[in-house]
């Protein structure tokens, strides 16, 4: 699958088919997310310390988590889709799919 940046998001059906989100929707959650993400930041500035930064971004972290979600392949074929590692899947997928489910409620 390719990275968010290099996909074509004319063809909006596809992309439902792939992640279960209209690409509008996926922005909101992505806005969502990085409020989020950036709050927490704010109240914990120690808890990243000493932590590189990962090799996908948050755009494309969270489609791996809609990806993982909609699909459920295991983490070694999410790899392969991806091209990252298995572990790096898994910690990549879990705090997501928390973070999605907290900031997918309508406002």
């Amino acid at each position: 699958m390719k990275r968010y940046k290099d996909l074509n998001l004319s063809n909006s059906g596809y992309f439902v088919r792939m992640v279960g989100l209209l690409p509008e929707q996926f922005t909101e959650l992505h806005h969502k997310l990085v409020e989020y993400v950036e709050t927490t930041k704010r109240l914990n500035p120690l808890r990243r310390r000493g932590r590189k930064e990962g090799k996908l971004s948050l755009e494309d972290q969270l489609l791996l988590t809609l990806y993982y979600l909609r699909h459920y392949p295991t983490f070694v074929n999410l790899g392969a889709i991806f091209g990252i590692s298995e572990s790096y899947c898994c910690n990549s997928v879990h705090p997501h799919s928390a973070n999605a489910g907290k900031n997918s409620t309508p406002s």
